[in-house]
């Protein structure tokens, strides 16, 4: 297992560097000028825009601009993102011919001046807690559900998951985000009783802009109750379909005949033996879905004003702030990394006849 993880963690350095190179190439040769959708419908001097373009490194040809980004290049103009706060302010002169990027631990910054990775820290916990709470209500009811259908092939139960999962497959995510703030909005301007009323009051919020309100916590998981459930309704559906689908085709395996025959209970034979070995493509779906969670959030966090990871990078798309959409996209990709080597990890614990030498 060791020689394992070794290697896999040295297949993360080629795949995430060409990662970021692709997403870089994509997001800063898009047609667009980044500094006249700054200066928006203002005029903006000759003089201001070709600073501009010499600060941020616009006129460089791309791959300089990457490795610089990456920080494998040096910067020749003075740099002072590499001075702290009391040396800007006694004075000191930024250093040129610094390198100062990706590996160095710098995001970059916004055309505002704001560091990315200040953006990335005050945004990730936010979108973090939706993606665990989604992943979290996705995970167990989509396995309870096929569980029971699976077990209990074209009964009431089994046709009511696949018509319940067929139809949120085929509503696209924004319609049901919609819907439901509509249905919520209805429902607390309706007249409903004050029971009602108060036993709902705080889980049907529709924004989360609190800065200060601590994350995992009572208030979160009613500010997060109603996006994560969008979130995770359509990755929900698909859990469901393809637990009943490993279950059903597992039924019919010479394990399950033979731990029958030992004399092993119903209960004990799905817990033990049956289950197990259906949930490896569930496991596999998961740990993708993780990933996807986090970078799948745009249209739940902007429904729903979750000033997230999602709701950064539509901004940053807006204002064509390449390097704040490269920065969180970048972490994106590690934890997609992350996520399908723990994945591999819980292979081995699931099926014993998995070992990696």
């Amino acid at each position: 297992m060791g020689r394992y993880l070794i290697r896999r963690v040295l297949q993360f350095i080629p795949v995430f560097f060409g990662a970021t190179f692709i997403v870089f190439m994509m997001v800063f040769l898009l047609p667009g000028d980044p500094i006249r959708a700054l200066a928006g419908e203002r005029p903006m001097a000759p003089a201001v825009q070709a600073q501009l373009r010499d600060e941020y490194d616009l006129d460089d040809p791309a791959l300089i601009r990457y490795g610089k980004w990456l920080g494998v290049l040096p910067d020749d103009d003075p740099n002072p993102r590499v001075l702290t706060e009391e040396q800007r302010a006694a004075g000191v002169e930024p250093p040129t011919g610094t390198f100062n990027g990706l590996l160095q631990g710098n995001f970059g910054e916004n055309f505002r001046g704001d560091p990315v990775s200040d953006i990335l820290g005050r945004t990730i916990p936010r979108t973090a807690t939706l993606a665990v709470y989604a992943f979290t209500f996705e995970a167990i009811l989509g396995v309870i559900a096929g569980v029971f259908a699976g077990l209990r092939k074209d009964s009431f139960v089994d046709n009511l998951v696949r018509v319940s999962t067929i139809m949120v497959i085929s509503i696209p995510i924004f319609v049901i985000g919609f819907g439901v703030q509509i249905l919520i909005i209805a429902f607390i301007q309706s007249d409903a009783p004050g029971w009602l009323r108060s036993l709902t009051d705080g889980w049907l919020n529709i924004s989360w802009r609190d800065p200060d309100a601590p994350i995992f916590s009572l208030a979160s998981i009613k500010a997060f109750f109603i996006p994560a459930i969008v979130l995770g309704s359509l990755s929900l559906a698909y859990i469901a379909r393809l637990t009943r689908t490993s279950l059903i085709e597992n039924l019919r395996a010479d394990f399950v005949r033979t731990a029958t025959a030992k004399g092993l209970t119903r209960s004990r034979t799905v817990v033990r033996h049956l289950l197990r070995n259906s949930l490896i493509p569930v496991v596999t779906f998961l740990g993708i879905d993780l990933g996807n969670l986090m970078g799948g959030a745009i249209v739940t966090e902007t429904i729903f004003n979750v000033t997230g990871l999602g709701w950064e990078v539509l901004n940053g798309i807006r204002g064509q702030e390449g390097t704040v959409v490269l920065g969180i996209i970048t972490f994106l990709i590690f934890i997609f990394l992350v996520a399908n080597l723990v994945v591999d990890i819980l292979y081995a614990y699931l099926d014993p006849r998995i070992r990696y030498d």
